[in-house]
């Protein structure tokens, strides 16, 4: 697990299994750059949100059926690569 507390930093990471960030966010955000797999896709990254005692899970990936979650995990759909339609 690596830990992120102060900003501006830059980090470079080859693996990583979580990624912590505690303190102030500068603009209530942060980036996270990383190289996505090269067929399509969902990428589910779940996520643990605390602020002071409180803490909402975003955990839940959902089942093939599609059931709707009440915390669901953020998630990134990759889509396949555009077929070119260029004709040269």
């Amino acid at each position: 697990m690596h830990s992120l507390s102060r900003a501006p930093l830059r980090v470079l990471l080859l693996s990583a299994s979580a990624l912590v960030w505690r303190g102030a966010l500068p603009a209530d955000e942060f980036a996270v750059l990383t190289k996505l797999p090269t067929g399509p896709g969902v990428l589910y990254f779940p996520t643990v949100q605390t602020c002071g005692a409180e803490e909402s899970q975003w955990t839940g990936i959902p089942d093939p059926g599609g059931t709707r979650l009440s915390n669901p995990a953020p998630a990134l759909r990759v889509l396949p690569k555009p077929i070119s339609t260029d004709i040269e």
